[in-house]
């Protein structure tokens, strides 16, 4: 089962934009979904990215530390197509499982360290490498 998973370490830098964009652009419409996606950097390129028509956009996390977010930042919750979660592991896991299941082309790290997105990308039973 091939998905894309994005990752960078500084994804708001141009090379992780330009790396996101050329993805996006190629065919058909994608469903983005983002893992804990909560983080200013990550509703930023959500936004922008469904804005431009290039994805359907899903951000998995904790609702209340989500609207928190967005309302630091200015955004309107209602922007924003949130799988609402009971913590950020849940929130990295359901990412993965939405991938696995179809339910999203695309899975890009959000406010999530690196062990942890990897450790729910890589699991033997509900990763996407099986």
């Amino acid at each position: 089962m091939l998905k894309w998973v994005i990752y960078q370490k500084n994804f708001m830098d141009k090379s992780g934009i330009e790396l996101l964009y050329k993805t996006l652009r190629k065919g058909k419409k994608k469903r983005l979904v983002m893992a804990n996606g909560i983080d200013v950097h990550s509703l930023e390129t959500a936004l922008k990215a469904g804005n431009d028509g290039l994805a359907e956009v899903y951000i998995t996390g904790v609702k209340s530390e989500f609207e928190l977010q967005c309302r630091i930042s200015g955004f309107d919750p209602l922007w924003f197509n949130l799988v609402d979660c009971a913590t950020e592991e849940e929130a990295v896991v359901r990412a993965v499982q939405m991938a696995k299941n179809n339910e999203a082309d695309l899975v890009m790290k959000g406010f999530v360290s690196t062990d942890q997105f990897m450790k729910a990308l890589l699991n033997k039973h509900k990763g996407l490498w099986e």
